[in-house]
C-alpha cells in the first residue's frame, strides 16, 4: 500500500466520522458531552480521585471540558494495525500542516491529524507547537458558531496551553518561545472571556489585576480539574533554572508518597487511542523528576491474561533448567544465564528471570510489547524515534521470596558527561544536583504486573527510589552517593522510597538508571510480572544476561577487560560458527529454512 493510498483512506475515515468536517459550508452547532461527577459515558473523564497532598483540602473542581473533536474514536481506527505501518508521523504532520493552511473549515481534520502525530512522534517539539496553534485557531473559530460552544472552547483552550507547554518542555527553539508565549497568553485571554464566572470578576482597567484574573481562571478551568499533582508538575517543569538538570528540591516536592506517580488516562483518551497533551505533560514531568511513572489501564485485561498464561507455561517448562542452575550457583546466590537468571542472592532460589520468545505465541500476537501507546511513550521519554525492544522477559518471585537488593539495571552511560555538557555547581551543599545537562535515558524499563500486586496482597510489589536516576552532586567521582544515602536511611531517602501497588493492565515505566528492588512475596502464590526493556537502537543492555561466546574467546589472554573489549564481536563469531556447523551437518540449503533473508540477502544499508 502506498503512502498516498493510505493517506486517502485516513482522510476518508475522518471526513465520514467527524461531524465538524462533514459540512464544509455551514459550521455545526453540536456541543461536546460535558461530564458531571455522576456521568458514566465512555467519553466522560474518570471521576477517580488523584491522591493529593495532606496540607490543605481543595474545593471540588469543575469537571474537565472535553470538546467533541477530541473525543471522536476515529483515531483508534486510523492507528489500527496495518494503516499506521504506511504512514509515518512526519508524513501525517506535514499533511496536517497543509490542511491547517487550507482554511477554518478544515481545522477539525487538521487537529485530529496533529493529535495522531503527537502519538507517533511525541518527542517532537515542533509537532506539539503546531498542534497547539491548530487548537487555538479552532477555539477562535468556535466564536463564529453561535451559542452552545462555550464548553467546547474551554476544552480546546486547556489543550492548547498544555500542548504549547509540552513543546517548551521538549526544548522548542529559542526563536519560537516568544510566539508560543504569545499564543498561550491569547488562549488564557479567550478562556477568561469564555467563562462568565471568571470574567465577571475581571477588571481590564488594571493590567496586573487582569493578568492575575486570567491566571486564576486558567487554574480553575484547566488545572484544578486534573488535581494537585498536575499543578505541581507544571510548577516543577516551569521552575526557572540555570541548569537543565532537575533540582533535588523540586523532586522532593513532586515525588511524594501522598500524591504517588500513577496516572489514570480518561476514558475518551483510551477510546480514541491517543493521550491528551495534559496527560502526556504530567507523565513526562513525573518521569523526568521521579524517574518512574505508572499509567493505569494501558493494556487490556484480556491481553494481560493471555500473556500471563503463556508466561506461567514457559516458566513451568524451564523447571529442568532451573534445577540445573541451582546446583551450579556460586556462593553469592545469583546466577546469570543466556535466557534464565537466578536473581535471588539470599540463597532462597525464589526470584527468577526468564527470557521469552518474541516470535512464538502468545508473545508475538498480544499487542503488549508493541502496544502503540506504550511504544509512543517510550519514544517520548527517550527523546527519539529509533526505539527497539531490547529485553522481553518475565520476573517471577515465588512464595517466600525475600526482599531484593537495591540496584539500577545498568550503569549510567552519561554519568561522566556532566562536565562536558554544562558548568559544575560550586555550591558545597551535598544535596545540590549536578548542574550538568541531565540527558534522557538510553533505555526505559516497563514493568507490567500480570496479577494485582501490593495493596492488601502481600506479594511483593516493586519498590523505587524516586529521583535516583539523577546525578546528585558536583563531584563526578561520587557515583555511590545514593547508595550511601540508602545505607544511612536518611530522611531524604525515606521520603523518596516508594512501594508501588498496581493492577493488571497498568504499566510502570522507569528510567533504566533508577534504583529499585523487588518486594518480598509473603503470599502463597507466585508473583509474575512482564519485564520489557525499550532502548534506543544504538544501546544494548549487556549487563543482565550473559552472551554466548566461543572457546577461543574464553582462552584470550589479557584478563577480563580484554575479553569485555572483544565480547560483542565474539558473540557474532559464535553465531557464524554455529551456522557453519549446521551447513556441515544438514547441507547448504538448511539455513534458508531457519534464517530470515533481509533485502534479498544483501546489506540494506552501507557504511557511511
Amino acid at each position: 500500500m502506498s503512502k498516498s493510498i493510505a493517506l486517502g483512506l485516513l482522510l476518508l475515515l475522518l471526513l465520514t466520522t467527524n461531524p465538524a468536517a462533514t459540512n464544509t459550508d455551514t459550521p455545526t452547532n453540536a456541543t461536546s458531552p460535558i461530564c458531571s461527577n455522576n456521568d458514566d459515558d465512555k467519553h466522560c473523564p474518570s471521576t477517580k480521585k488523584i491522591p493529593t497532598s495532606t496540607q490543605s483540602p481543595t474545593p471540588t473542581p469543575t469537571p474537565i471540558a472535553v470538546p467533541t473533536v477530541l473525543t471522536l474514536p476515529d483515531m483508534s481506527a486510523i492507528l489500527s494495525r496495518g494503516l499506521d505501518l504506511y504512514l509515518s508521523g512526519e508524513h501525517i504532520h506535514t499533511t496536517a500542516m497543509n490542511i491547517h493552511s487550507e482554511g477554518v473549515h478544515r481545522l477539525p481534520i487538521a487537529v485530529q491529524l496533529f493529535a495522531i502525530a503527537t502519538k507517533l512522534l511525541p518527542f517532537g517539539s515542533q509537532i506539539w507547537t503546531n498542534f497547539g496553534y491548530a487548537l487555538m485557531d479552532l477555539a477562535e473559530f468556535t466564536l463564529t458558531m453561535g451559542r452552545g460552544m462555550e464548553e467546547d472552547r474551554v476544552g480546546l483552550l486547556c489543550e492548547t496551553v498544555a500542548s504549547l507547554e509540552m513543546a517548551l518542555a521538549l526544548g522548542a527553539g529559542r526563536n519560537d518561545n516568544d510566539d508560543i508565549s504569545s499564543v498561550v497568553n491569547d488562549a488564557m485571554d479567550l478562556l477568561l472571556r469564555t467563562t462568565p464566572s471568571c470574567s465577571s470578576t475581571s477588571s481590564t482597567s488594571n493590567s496586573n489585576n487582569h493578568n492575575q484574573h486570567k491566571l486564576d481562571c486558567f487554574q480553575k478551568r484547566c488545572v484544578e480539574p486534573r488535581g494537585q499533582r498536575y499543578a505541581t508538575s507544571r510548577r516543577a517543569m516551569q521552575q526557572p533554572s540555570d541548569s537543565s538538570t532537575p533540582s533535588l528540591s523540586l523532586t522532593q516536592t513532586l515525588c511524594t508518597k501522598e500524591m504517588g506517580v500513577t496516572v489514570q488516562p480518561h476514558p475518551y483518551e483510551q477510546a480514541r487511542g491517543v493521550l491528551s497533551a495534559a496527560t502526556v505533560y504530567e507523565i513526562f514531568a513525573l518521569f523526568r523528576f521521579c524517574g518512574v511513572v505508572a499509567v493505569e489501564d494501558l493494556i487490556k485485561p484480556n491481553e494481560v491474561e493471555v500473556v500471563k498464561v503463556g508466561v506461567l507455561k514457559a516458566f513451568e517448562e524451564a523447571t529442568p533448567e532451573r534445577d540445573r542452575m541451582k546446583v551450579h550457583k556460586g556462593a553469592g546466590g545469583g546466577v546469570e544465564g543466556e535466557r534464565l537468571s537466578l536473581r535471588d542472592k539470599t540463597g532462597a532460589d525464589a526470584r527468577w528471570e526468564l527470557k521469552l520468545p518474541v516470535t512464538e505465541p502468545p508473545f508475538r500476537n498480544t499487542n503488549v510489547a508493541d502496544n502503540s501507546l506504550l511504544v509512543g511513550l517510550s519514544k517520548l521519554l527517550m527523546a527519539g524515534p529509533n526505539v527497539v525492544v531490547d529485553t522481553l522477559s518475565t520476573v517471577i518471585s515465588l512464595p517466600g521470596c525475600p526482599v531484593g537488593h537495591w540496584h539500577g539495571d545498568v550503569e549510567d552511560p552519561f554519568f561522566y558527561y556532566a562536565g562536558l555538557m554544562g558548568n559544575h555547581n560550586d555550591d558545597d551543599d551535598d544535596t545540590s544536583m549536578n548542574s550538568g545537562r541531565h540527558l534522557p535515558p538510553p533505555g526505559v524499563i516497563t514493568v507490567i504486573p500480570l496479577l494485582e500486586v501490593g495493596g492488601q496482597i502481600p506479594n511483593g510489589p516493586t519498590e523505587f527510589l524516586m529521583g535516583s536516576h539523577i546525578p546528585p552532586t558536583r563531584d563526578d567521582s561520587d557515583y555511590d552517593w545514593w547508595t550511601r544515602q540508602q545505607t544511612a536511611q536518611t530522611p531524604l531517602v525515606q521520603s523518596l522510597e516508594l512501594i508501588l501497588p498496581a493492577t493488571p493492565g497498568t504499566v510502570i515505566l522507569l528510567d533504566i538508571r533508577l534504583r529499585h528492588r523487588g518486594g518480598a512475596n509473603r503470599s502463597d502464590k507466585p508473583r509474575p510480572i512482564l519485564y520489557l526493556g525499550y532502548t534506543m537502537r544504538w544501546f544494548r543492555d549487556a549487563a543482565n544476561f550473559v552472551d554466548p561466546h566461543t572457546v577461543g574467546w574464553a582462552e584470550l589472554e589479557g584478563g577480563e577487560a580484554r575479553k569485555a573489549l572483544f565480547g560483542r564481536l565474539d558473540t557474532q563469531e559464535y553465531t557464524k560458527v554455529l551456522e557453519r556447523e549446521l551447513v556441515e551437518v544438514y547441507g547448504a540449503d538448511y539455513l534458508d529454512t531457519i534464517k530470515a533473508r533481509v533485502g534479498g540477502g544483501k546489506r540494506v544499508e552501507g557504511r557511511r
